[in-house]
């Protein structure tokens, strides 16, 4: 499973019909995000768009910087965090976007930690999907511009409930 595939998983730009699986589970049908994150887990599958950008009126943008620091994952955790500042503008601008862009890539590393729980057989998939959910609601408030006051409320009800 790769970094955050429970959440953003986009298809192979080579993939071709052939190459689909007619029988393979559509997590996407799911109504509740929980419900398509813990079928992910268990099943795989590819996103279109990550579930923290979906509906937002930034989608296309947030999307695109999903898609930026993708490269930046299997880099060690100094590197990493460069290349987060880098891919998010934190460290050339002083705009609110690139701060919200940087705080999230910094999320998905705590959403990799679930999911490797998850791969690891630490934890079920539902509870790896209620914690990735958490994750997800903390990142659409951070890119909806919610008081940074209410996110640290959020990240401390998770570290506690998650035992961090």
């Amino acid at each position: 499973m790769a970094a955050g595939s429970s959440t953003y998983n986009p298809p192979a730009p080579t993939a071709t019909p052939q190459q689909t699986n007619p029988s393979a589970i559509d997590c996407n049908s799911k109504t509740s995000r929980v419900d398509r994150i813990s079928c992910r887990l268990e099943h795989g599958g590819e996103v279109s768009v990550p579930e923290a950008c979906k509906g937002l009126p930034g989608e296309k943008e947030c999307k695109e910087f999903y898609d930026r620091t993708k490269v930046c994952y299997d880099q060690p955790a100094k590197e990493k965090d460069r290349c987060f500042r880098q891919k998010s503008e934190y460290d050339f601008s002083e705009s609110n976007k690139e701060k919200q862009y940087y705080v999230v890539a910094l999320l998905y590393q705590l959403q990799y930690y679930v999911e490797e729980d998850y791969k690891n057989g630490k934890m079920s998939s539902e509870q790896a999907a209620s914690f990735i959910e958490d994750i997800v609601k903390m990142k659409r408030d951070i890119l909806s511009g919610k008081a940074y006051a209410s996110i640290r409320s959020m990240l401390s009800a998770y570290r506690n409930r998650r035992g961090t």
